[in-house]
């Protein structure tokens, strides 16, 4: 059995013109009427070992199913002479290595065309890698954006490289800002803007229906808003190859250093008074918890697992905090004859989704008054005007589904027709909810006059402390049951 050996990343095929077609096609020309089995890499570096097919291969071979490998060129099995050497002699240990392009062969000749080969080969990569990175930092220099980097709030024109404003998505985030800032009369936390963006239904910049709080603060943190967009800040080479190697090798994406940034203007869609001040609330958060140890969890002493009925701890597992199913005594982790089941849950997730139901328990319905009557009515007009632009587009959903069924009724498919009926249902369900949303927003306009001074409970995530949190779930909560796909909270 032959094995034939192709791969490409993306820039080789636009830079040096290789396809896999090529390589596959002249590949087999050179096995003839061998029986062959294809490994192909698709679009994966040729700098590191752990490839797919490439594992799969060696695999193979291993198991004494190949008996003749044939690659299209050496660099194909890696851009590193070091690799290279090291995968020619463990193919060789089981089978005949062949290349298509530049005999291989055993003399020192050989050995020496091969190192050679793979030198150069790593040099012109090199090259071109310096080429692109060069010409990216000119572009920015000159002003330009050099591509997509998916920023919400604006569009990205491909054709003048540059930041466009997104009419719809720049409304959100001035939203945002105003919610957090207070300047809309009820200073929200992070968590709460989160849940109020999903329960309208805005979708975020790739199409999720969920806001997660981690997106909310990089919004709130994000100086592009302030029409300073920067290039060259992150060193993320070797990156692109992270997802195949082993945790300990990957690459972590680093800062350079601020001298190196490239400033690039963009139109704002904040002012740099809000931005500051939204800057300030996010620096007093910091400092709370900055004093709170990285051994100190939120839900100590309260959570117990609902499968076997043991304690939960908190415990840092591999960089992140978790909080890792545990007797209260450690004999899961001292290797106890009787250890529990080993539940885990991510320790952030189960505390931000418990704080949160504690704010529901404490939220009231009393009025918050801001800084100004003008800034409360443009914010509850602002939001209006996105939950109207959202029931019409339910609307014209609603409208296209009845045409469908007046138009093709007899010729629908009775699956078909239920999916349809079940899809008006779940129109109908979003409507009623916008329009509670609606009446609730409009009966804040028309009462927005009425507004008196009052600390709103949502703003307890800027204002108050670790122990203070954790006190005050101590006092409304007895004991949470953790499950594998919910959890249960007791009361006192």
């Amino acid at each position: 059995m032959t094995g034939i050996y192709a791969r490409v990343s993306t820039e080789e095929q636009a830079v040096n013109g290789y396809s896999l077609h090529d390589q596959i096609r002249e590949c087999r020309k050179k096995a003839g009427d061998d029986e062959v089995i294809e490994y192909i890499d698709k679009g994966v570096s040729g700098e590191i070992v752990d490839r797919p097919a490439l594992s799969r291969l060696r695999q193979d071979l291993a198991g004494g199913k190949l008996t003749r490998v044939i690659c299209f060129d050496p660099d194909r099995l890696s851009r590193k002479l070091i690799i290279q050497l090291i995968l020619s002699d463990e193919i060789e240990k089981k089978a005949e290595l062949v290349f298509v392009n530049g005999e291989y062969s055993q003399t020192p000749e050989g050995k020496l065309f091969y190192q050679l080969r793979g030198a150069i080969a790593e040099f012109e990569k090199a090259k071109i890698n310096e080429r692109m990175s060069r010409g990216r930092k000119e572009k920015a220099r000159q002003g330009f954006i050099v591509r997509d980097y998916s920023i919400y709030g604006y569009d990205y024109s491909k054709e003048n490289k540059k930041l466009v404003i997104n009419p719809k998505e720049s409304e959100v985030v001035k939203l945002i800002f105003e919610m957090f800032t207070g300047r809309s009369g009820k200073a929200a936390g992070i968590s709460e803007i989160a849940r109020y963006l999903t329960r309208l239904g805005i979708p975020t910049k790739r199409g999720a229906a969920l806001w997660y709080r981690q997106v909310i603060r990089q919004i709130l943190m994000n100086r592009t808003y302030l029409g300073e967009f920067y290039q060259n800040r992150w060193l993320a080479e070797g990156t692109l190859t992270n997802k195949y190697k082993p945790k300990e090798e990957r690459t972590p994406v680093r800062e350079r250093p601020r001298e190196e940034w490239i400033k690039v203007q963009c139109p704002p869609i904040i002012d740099k008074e809000t931005f500051d001040y939204a800057q300030k609330l996010l620096a007093e958060s910091r400092r709370r918890w900055a004093g709170t140890s990285k051994h100190k969890y939120l839900l100590s002493g309260l959570l117990r697992c609902g499968i076997c009925g043991s304690s939960m701890t908190g415990k840092k597992r591999k960089g992140k905090n978790k909080y890792a199913y545990e007797y209260s005594d450690s004999r899961t982790l001292s290797h106890n004859a009787k250890p529990g089941c080993g539940i885990r849950i991510n320790a952030e997730q189960i505390e931000e989704a418990v704080w949160e139901k504690l704010l529901d328990i404490l939220s009231c319905h009393a009025p918050f008054s801001g800084n100004s009557i003008d800034f409360i009515q443009n914010s509850y007009k602002r939001e209006l005007e996105i939950v109207e632009g959202k029931m019409a587009t339910l609307g014209n959903s609603e409208k296209n589904l009845l045409k469908l069924i007046s138009y093709f009724e007899k010729e629908l498919d009775f699956h078909v027709l239920k999916n349809i009926f079940d899809e008006l249902a779940s129109i109908d369900m979003q409507k009623k909810e916008l329009i509670k949303i609606r009446e609730d927003i409009l009966f804040k306009l028309q009462n927005s006059d009425l507004c008196t001074i009052e600390k709103p409970v949502d703003d307890f995530d800027i204002k108050i402390s670790f122990c203070q949190k954790q006190k005050l779930i101590r006092l409304l909560f007895k004991e949470i049951i953790v499950n594998k796909d919910k959890i249960i909270i007791y009361g006192f």
